[in-house]
């Protein structure tokens, strides 16, 4: 806020700080939580990147191992695939020595 008042003259600025402080001390006598406290803000958005942070490697991870499962299923069926084929052939070509020895 108080880079975006860098622009307006001296006078003026102190002005609307003035109010600005005026107006969180009344807020504070009422017993409303004023959040104005840069240390604790500057925590806060640490926390919220942290957890975002950690929140997408979290979804990375899931993503990863997802991917991974998809590939052994999809490994798996080629195989299984391969397998019916080719017992398919054989059980043809069994088929057709017992004909021919007929």
């Amino acid at each position: 806020f108080e880079k975006k008042l860098q622009g307006v003259d001296k006078a003026k600025r102190e002005e609307i700080l003035h109010e600005r402080r005026m107006l969180s001390a009344l807020s504070r006598a009422e017993g409303i939580a004023v959040k104005d406290d840069k240390k604790l803000l500057k925590k806060s958005i640490a926390r919220k990147k942290a957890k975002k942070a950690k929140s997408k490697k979290a979804w990375e991870s899931r993503t990863k191992q997802v991917e991974d499962e998809n590939r052994t299923r999809l490994e798996k069926r080629s195989e299984n695939i391969k397998e019916y084929q080719s017992k398919r052939k054989e059980a043809a070509v069994a088929k057709l020595k017992a004909r021919k020895k007929k």
